[in-house]
Parts: structure tokens; sequence; C-alpha cells
């Protein structure tokens, strides 16, 4: 995605989203609270995926100790994401969305995947062994 698009796509997320307007330079990452969960959102281009938004949430659970990265194989419950562990030591949930040319689309592709590690952490409660 252009530097200059990626900057009008997140200016007009957030203004929908918040009802603020955010300017972002096109070398600033977005690093928000959606629906309570911690997420960031980036222009995919940065990793050579051109015309693409990475939106990564962090699994977040004290009491976690399990090994996420096994999920990974579980396409029911990963859908087209994966869990990726970072050098921070954080587990994430990543999610490469391409042609995102709307902030709507934007919006109800941030829905989905909150609604996925909604459902990872419910899976992970029900059938993980820490």
């Amino acid at each position: 995605m252009s530097n200059s698009k990626y900057q009008l796509l997140m200016a007009e997320f957030t203004e929908i989203a918040t009802g603020r307007e955010l300017k972002i330079s096109e070398s600033e990452t977005v690093t928000c609270k959606f629906k309570h969960e911690d997420c960031i959102i980036e222009d995919g281009a940065r990793i050579s995926c051109d015309n693409a938004i990475v939106i990564m949430i962090e699994l977040q659970d004290r009491s976690l100790k399990a090994d996420l990265l096994g999920l990974n194989g579980h396409f029911d419950v990963t859908a087209d994401g994966y869990i990726a562990k970072l050098q921070s030591g954080k587990y994430y949930y990543i999610r490469i969305v391409y042609n995102i040319e709307h902030p709507l689309f934007l919006l109800s592709k941030m829905n989905e995947s909150v609604e996925i590690v909604t459902n990872i952490k419910k899976y992970v409660d029900k059938y993980v062994v820490d």
C-alpha cells in the first residue's frame, strides 16, 4: 500500500472508530485498544506485503503458560491468521488483510479479528492445558 494511502486510511479509520482525527506519518504504526484488546495496525509494505494491512492483537492472559503456537494448525480457531511469539515473549494473533480500500472494510476486519481472538481465548480455556 502506498504510504499516502496508508496514512489516509488510518486517519479515516481512527475518525470513524473514535470520532477523533489522527494524523500519522508514513513510517508510524497505529496502536490502539479496540473492544478491550491491545491492537497494532501496520502497513503491510513494511514486510513486503504490498497493498495490505497487518493486524496484530496481543493474546494476553496472566495465567497462560501454554505454548500457543500449536494452535496454528487449527484453522477452525485461527481462521486466516496465525499466532506468533515475538522476541518480547508475548503472543500475538496476526492477520494480513489485502486490498483494503475503505475504512469501514478495515473496521469490519478489526471486528472479525477481535472475535477470532475471543474464540482463541475460549478455545484455550477449554482445551489447552498449561
